[in-house]
């Protein structure tokens, strides 16, 4: 009877103490890629950024079948500053065939500003205003783009 005692309190100690609880919750996170877009609402579905060498970041917003990428360096005063061949907006069909593409609008005052840059999290956060001009697609698509508002809050994808 006491060795059924102790089995019995041995494996009512095991399941106990499998179930207790973490003591450290699990944090979640939160990424955004927001916009007005012409003064109407867009959240990006898939966000994230990358490295393109040293201090040049590649920021990625998409959603269904548009496609927004912004290209950020940073210059001698160490401000990040719109690389303007880059950053471009894409809209296509099956998300292969483009039907619509549009680059930056050099001649607006287009502006990204990284609030923090968390290095250790890999965390990315700020705000921007982007313009943007077609380059292709037929007259169903404005020939202007204007990011306004903008918010974002990424994590690296990509090395």
């Amino acid at each position: 009877m006491r060795k059924l005692a102790l089995v019995v309190f041995a494996v009512l100690s095991v399941i106990i103490g499998s179930c207790r609880k973490d003591s450290k919750p699990i944090e979640k996170q939160d990424f955004y890629f927001t916009a007005n877009k012409n003064n109407e609402s867009w959240v990006a579905q898939f966000v994230a950024f990358g490295e393109n060498g040293a201090k040049n970041y590649v920021l990625v917003g998409n959603k269904l079948e548009e496609h927004f990428r912004i290209n950020i360096t940073t210059n001698s005063l160490n401000q990040y500053v719109v690389i303007a061949p880059k950053t471009e907006f894409i809209i296509t069909v099956g998300q292969d065939a483009v039907v619509a593409r549009y680059i930056l609008d050099e001649d607006a005052t287009n502006k990204v500003n990284v609030t923090s840059y968390d290095t250790t999290k890999v965390i990315m956060k700020g705000n921007f205003n982007i313009y943007l001009k077609k380059v292709t697609g037929d007259n169903n698509y404005p020939a202007t783009i204007n990011f306004s508002s903008g918010n974002f809050k990424l994590t690296k994808a990509y090395d």
